[in-house]
């Protein structure tokens, strides 16, 4: 499911930043980078934490990039989701691709259910518990 796999990448590239930002800043040439980086650092840390911690939540996201062929042309790929998160056990997210196909996953503390809408197909398992519990699951689980 090419779905899991776009969603998984963008959580671990997300992850990566978070956990590579203290690397770099380390890194850094002058205290003064080394210390704009630790601020930073703290404002996503607070970021991170706030939003753990909310009950309730909406966000849409755009998102895109471009590949670059072996000849020079370049293709943008990019996507739309808009996110509700109500915890403790109900999540929905949106998606509509840049190519107008359009998916949607959703968890109402009982089934985890994705649904590709162009290709008329759906799979739901069920997974009791929190929100958390349930994207932990789609991520590490069912990759």
């Amino acid at each position: 499911m090419k779905r899991l796999t776009v969603w998984g990448a963008l959580v671990l590239a997300f992850t990566l930043f978070l956990v590579g930002a203290p690397v770099r800043a380390q890194q850094a040439a002058s205290a003064g980078q080394k210390e704009s980086a630790d601020k930073a650092m703290a404002v996503v840390q607070r970021m991170a934490d706030f939003l753990s911690q909310t009950k309730h939540f909406s966000v849409t996201v755009d998102m895109g990039f471009d590949v670059v062929q072996e000849f020079g042309q370049k293709i943008e790929f990019g996507e739309t989701r808009n996110i509700v998160l109500s915890r403790p056990d109900h999540l929905r997210v949106d998606t509509t691709n840049r190519d107008g196909s359009k998916s949607q996953l959703m968890f109402d503390g009982k089934d985890l259910s994705l649904l590709f809408m162009k290709d008329n197909v759906y799979a739901t398992v069920s997974k009791p518990g929190t929100v958390d519990e349930a994207v932990a699951y789609f991520l590490n689980d069912l990759g």
